[in-house]
């Protein structure tokens, strides 16, 4: 059984605004996690990249915990998938970093950078 069934118990509508926010959050650290084939925050992010994520986030976050467009979602709901979407931004840059480190020793054509500002 899925968890928003069975430990949330969440309604199929409420289902669908958890899977909102789960996509609304996870494309943010996505963009953050590819900018980058090293560590994510090697090299920060401008002023701008970092607010328009952040308020997306935050906007997401209040469409589903006020219901505006959609079914609401209590706050722990909303904390476990900011949560998981934390977690797997880690893991996915962890294995992004070994697996880039890999390919380099294996093959050093592969090593050069993906665009020419240097």
């Amino acid at each position: 059984m899925p968890v928003g069934l069975g430990v949330f118990r969440l309604s199929i509508p409420g289902l669908a605004t958890a899977a909102f926010l789960m996509l609304n959050i996870s494309d943010k650290v996505t963009v953050f996690n590819v900018r980058e084939r090293g560590w994510a925050f090697k090299f920060m992010p401008s002023i701008a990249v970092i607010t328009a994520s952040l308020g997306g986030v935050l906007a997401g976050i209040a469409f589903a915990y006020y219901g505006i467009f959609m079914n609401s979602i209590s706050l722990p709901v909303i904390l476990w998938i900011v949560a998981m979407s934390i977690t797997f931004f880690v893991i996915a840059d962890i294995l992004k970093v070994r697996l880039n480190d890999r390919i380099s020793v294996a093959n050093p054509k592969c090593a050069a950078p993906a665009y020419a500002m240097e």
